[in-house]
């Protein structure tokens, strides 16, 4: 990622001869799509940039604040979806619809729970594993059914379902048709997976339960979350 960053900041492309030309003509065409206040090859930086960041707290488990997972939320969505934004020719950027990035990085953090676990990637805020009487380092069947961490994240999913109903009606009504689908192509997976993993109240317990009648309650950050 970091000689990835350095050959995107100068210009001068030397590595794997695949990746190197594909962020070079992308960047070639974005540049040439771009308004004057956009700025794709940083936007393309401040992407790498997240990655680095995650490799990196990943080596000794660090926890982030609640305002601070909410910054990294923007700082590794914001970029991708403006450079999205340019490719599509759109009158939106990343600023104008913030809840396309602070909800995929709220509903993934959910989905991705196990896995980001495994790897030390923690995108539970620390005021929430304080009271949930956990650490960065507790083992994830207890991080799982904690009924503090699950109605936290019950919490997230429900503050995102309403915001991504009014952003899906947002673009609808602009008038940028490829926009409208390839956000609303964003939009209706993340809606999905809130609404599955919301169907059933968290029982607040230490209590594991695969089904009720015929609905299948998967467990938090389970495969396939």
């Amino acid at each position: 990622a970091n000689r990835l960053k350095s050959q995107i900041t100068t210009n001068t492309y030397i590595s794997d001869p695949g990746i190197a030309d594909l962020a070079q003509y992308s960047l070639e065409v974005l540049e040439r799509k771009a308004k004057p206040t956009d700025n794709p090859r940083q936007d393309f930086l401040d992407a790498i940039d997240a990655i680095i960041f995650d490799h990196q707290r990943s080596q000794n488990r660090q926890v982030l604040s609640g305002s601070e997972l909410e910054e990294y939320y923007k700082r590794a969505f914001f970029p991708v979806v403006n450079i999205m934004l340019i490719g599509l020719e759109s009158q939106f950027r990343a600023p104008d619809i913030p809840v396309l990035s602070y909800c995929q990085g709220r509903i993934y953090s959910v989905r991705d729970l196990n896995d980001d676990w495994k790897q030390g990637v923690i995108n539970i805020p620390q005021e929430v594993l304080t009271e949930a009487d956990l650490t960065s380092h507790s083992i994830f069947p207890e991080v799982r059914r904690n009924p503090v961490v699950r109605n936290w994240h019950r919490g997230e999913l429900l503050k995102s379902r309403p915001e991504l109903l009014v952003l899906q009606k947002e673009l609808e009504s602009s008038g940028e048709k490829i926009t409208y689908l390839m956000g609303n192509g964003l939009i209706k997976p993340m809606l999905k997976l809130v609404d599955r993993y919301t169907s059933v109240p968290f029982l607040g317990k230490d209590v594991q339960i695969e089904r009720v009648g015929s609905t299948v309650i998967p467990e938090l950050g389970g495969k396939g979350y």
